[in-house]
């Protein structure tokens, strides 16, 4: 026996042994001190012990993922379903990557310059990458996925974001990416996964999209597939993932069981049955009838989803003109759309790029009313010179002719899209701008 602890047990029984030498009468009482005290000491130890515990996550351990829709081109360079984006960033490492704080931070990429005229980043490679096969990852390989976006053939979706850029080979594991022109929100595209161009390169550009690496890909990201399980009729309905340990940034899940569903009503009632662990493909609508089951909770995080809109002063004057500009910026309701279309899930944001997403801040309750804003929007429209004419609208002398303050709005056929125009649509209305909407499909 541990000598402490047989010095702790005779001190009990001495205690014991002195309560029952007692009188009788004082016996009982001595009796019940005692164990009010010993139970007094217990309850005190757990009371201390769950004001200073905290939960800590453990690594390891399996995750059941719930996505919708149906995976067809787990590629970097053809993905444009939500499910193939997210499987993609699952199995595929990039240059850069979105951090857990929403930073844009080095993936694959050890170090990246950019000149001083912006045109030009220099990037080198980490040299311990190595695709799930075992193939070291080099700068060939992200060459070759840059000239595959940019084949005009394959009609990659990510292929505007790279027309007219130049990529020069300086090395095994450096290379130039060089711009006609500097932009800097450019850096954002070196999220594009990393391709295996050993395995890629012997295809055509034709039969790209009908191979089966599109479905059971091999990448260099932090998770590599070991299983796809199909339905009768060949149609991938769940992906098993493990963790790749060869990852010097090592995941805190050993397992994704990743499972696809045909619509959220599936998912919502696979939830209820518990048979998915998370999913962020509950709509902010349907998210309360998940919440009802009290073993799952709402994490909410920012995200780097920008919904903007683009002046093209290419096709206007009037945009050509600061203050209007300003004054369209200022009259949208952010807070407004927020609230209204996207179900309070978004934050306001004044500038096209973000580079923490964490540091942007509600203006909700906002002490400058909407009221306050369409206001101070008319008078600098005003102050530029733009008045109403005949007809009600507002113009200008530009260049010798006038210009009415007309704008036409064009947005995707989407219900979500089509009610944002619609707000921004008010708001500036409001100002006694001329505003009409058009609506494309979305290809």
């Amino acid at each position: 026996m541990n000598p402490i602890r047989r010095t702790k047990t005779k001190l009990f029984d001495r205690i014991i042994s002195l309560i029952e030498t007692t009188r009788a009468s004082d016996r009982f009482v001595l009796r019940v001190l005692f164990f009010v005290m010993i139970f007094s000491g217990l309850f005190l130890t757990y009371t201390l012990n769950q004001q200073h515990s905290s939960e800590t996550s453990i690594a390891g351990g399996t995750l059941r993922e719930g996505i919708v829709g149906t995976p067809r081109f787990v590629n970097p360079a053809l993905a444009i379903a939500r499910a193939d984006q997210d499987m993609t960033a699952l199995v595929y490492s990039g240059l850069m990557k979105i951090s857990a704080e929403g930073e844009l931070v080095p993936d694959a990429a050890e170090s990246l310059t950019v000149s001083e005229d912006g045109k030009t980043y220099n990037i080198i490679l980490k040299k311990d990458l190595r695709f799930h096969d075992g193939t070291p990852l080099t700068a060939r390989d992200v060459i070759y996925t840059i000239g595959l976006i940019q084949n005009p053939d394959l009609k990659s979706p990510l292929r505007g974001n790279w027309a007219d850029v130049t990529i020069e080979e300086v090395g095994e594991y450096e290379f130039n990416v060089v711009l006609n022109e500097p932009y800097a929100p450019f850096i954002e595209n070196f999220q594009f996964g990393i391709m295996p161009a050993h395995l890629w390169s012997a295809l055509s550009v034709e039969q790209i999209p009908f191979s089966q690496l599109n479905s059971e890909p091999i990448g260099a990201g932090p998770f590599r597939i070991t299983k796809a399980l199909r339905d009768e009729s060949g149609v991938i309905n769940q992906y098993i993932l493990i963790a790749d340990k060869a990852q010097s940034d090592k995941a805190n899940i050993d397992t994704l069981e990743v499972t696809f569903y045909a619509e959220e009503a599936k998912l919502i009632e696979a939830f209820d049955k518990d048979m998915v662990d998370a999913s962020a493909y509950v709509s902010n609508e349907h998210i309360a009838t998940v919440l009802e089951n009290d073993h799952y909770k709402n994490i909410q995080t920012p995200l780097p989803r920008i919904f903007g809109v683009f002046f093209n002063q290419n096709k206007s004057a009037a945009l050509r003109d600061k203050a209007v500009r300003e004054a369209l910026s200022i009259a949208t309701n952010r807070q407004h759309i927020i609230d209204a279309q996207l179900f309070k899930q978004g934050v306001p944001n004044n500038t096209p790029v973000v580079s923490n997403v964490n540091e942007l801040q509600s203006t909700e309750g906002s002490e400058v009313s909407h009221e306050e804003n369409i206001e101070r929007a008319k008078r600098i429209l005003n102050e530029a010179g733009w008045i109403k004419n005949n007809q009600g609208l507002l113009e200008k002398q530009i260049d010798g002719s006038a210009e009415t303050l007309s704008i036409t709005l064009r947005t995707s056929n989407v219900p979500l899209f089509d009610s944002i125009t619609q707000s921004v649509s008010n708001d500036w209305k409001a100002l006694g701008v001329e505003v009409s909407t058009e609506q494309f499909d979305q290809a």
